[in-house]
């Protein structure tokens, strides 16, 4: 799946494992990831921590944990393909938004979310 080719980029979706979670807010991470790789013909490689897509230079990445405790699994891959904090791309729910509203940010707080936290506190940024 994942060849010795170096993804430039990894786009993290973060949810929560489980039925129960499935079509909820707190999901959408999961969904927009689900979407890309359907959009892009792609299939999700199961592995221990994660699954995982590939399309060209960019690794789509769904931690298989919940997604307070993801930061270890997105820190390890961005270790294994040297992928830097500007080239990752974190995709969650944000309460303080509407619903089906977007906002990008290239750094800040994690608002609260716990998820972000505990990315933010792995790699030691805020980036």
């Amino acid at each position: 799946m994942l060849s010795d080719k170096k993804p430039a980029y990894l786009i993290a979706g973060l949810g929560n494992p489980g039925s129960s979670y499935t079509y909820t807010r707190h999901n959408i991470g999961y969904l927009a990831l689900q979407f890309l790789a359907k959009k892009w013909a792609l299939s999700f490689t199961k592995k221990r921590t994660a699954q995982v897509a590939l399309k060209e230079e960019t690794l789509l990445l769904k931690p298989a944990k919940y997604m307070n405790l993801s930061g270890n699994v997105i820190a390890d891959y961005m270790r294994r393909y040297q992928i830097l904090p500007e080239q990752l791309l974190v995709v969650v729910d944000d309460v303080y938004l509407p619903f089906g509203a977007l906002r990008l940010r290239s750094k800040g707080s994690s608002g609260g979310h716990n998820g972000l936290k505990n990315i933010q506190e792995r790699l030691e940024t805020n980036h």
